[in-house]
């Protein structure tokens, strides 16, 4: 069974040496803090939240988070490892979240809203398992898309954020992924 320690994960991060081009960001992390935001339907806000954290019902024995930016793109980074198995059926059950709430509004505890919209998108097979989402939050004509995909690993999953006012191509896309999972130890 494949799994990472603290120390592990820790090293296996994504940082500015690998792209030079970003500078820390911890705006660019992933996690998104309880801030009084409202979903409509409801519901939906649990897809977001489900896409961040994979295994939700379940602690990760190590973690570690890392956010990245240049010129107006984002790069967050999980890298969560698992003492016990998670359910096989984690990718099915994230394209079922993104089925029940491809647009939503979303409201901001400072009173602006935006509309999310939630679609699969097709990456190349990652790891053991992966599956990708692009989510496009509209607000005043302005739009922020962001790319997550999803991998796992044995028991450890790695979750990249790609993010800004333009969609990443997919080589770039490709690369991100590709150099983050190269970053993990090989397994025993």
């Amino acid at each position: 069974m494949y799994t990472l320690t603290q120390a592990q994960v820790d090293a296996s991060v994504l940082t500015t040496a690998d792209f030079p081009a970003f500078v820390d960001d911890p705006d660019a992390l992933l996690d998104t803090p309880d801030d009084g935001t409202t979903y409509d339907p409801a519901a939906c806000g649990d897809v977001l939240d489900g896409l961040e954290v994979v295994a939700a019902d379940q602690t990760p024995s190590a973690v570690a988070h890392i956010g990245l930016s240049s010129d107006g793109a984002i790069l967050g980074q999980d890298v969560s490892s698992y003492a016990a198995p998670f359910a096989e059926s984690w990718v099915e059950d994230v394209a079922a979240r993104i089925a029940s709430c491809p647009t939503f509004a979303v409201g901001f505890s400072d009173g602006s809203q935006a509309t999310a919209t939630l679609s699969a998108l097709e990456i190349p097979a990652y790891g053991d398992r992966s599956t990708a989402v692009r989510a496009v939050i509209a607000a005043d004509g302005f739009e922020l898309i962001q790319d997550l995909v999803l991998v796992t690993i044995g028991q450890v999953q790695v979750a990249l954020g790609v993010g800004g006012i333009e969609a990443a191509d997919p080589a770039t896309l490709d690369q991100i992924v590709t150099t983050a999972l190269a970053k993990l130890p090989p397994a025993a």
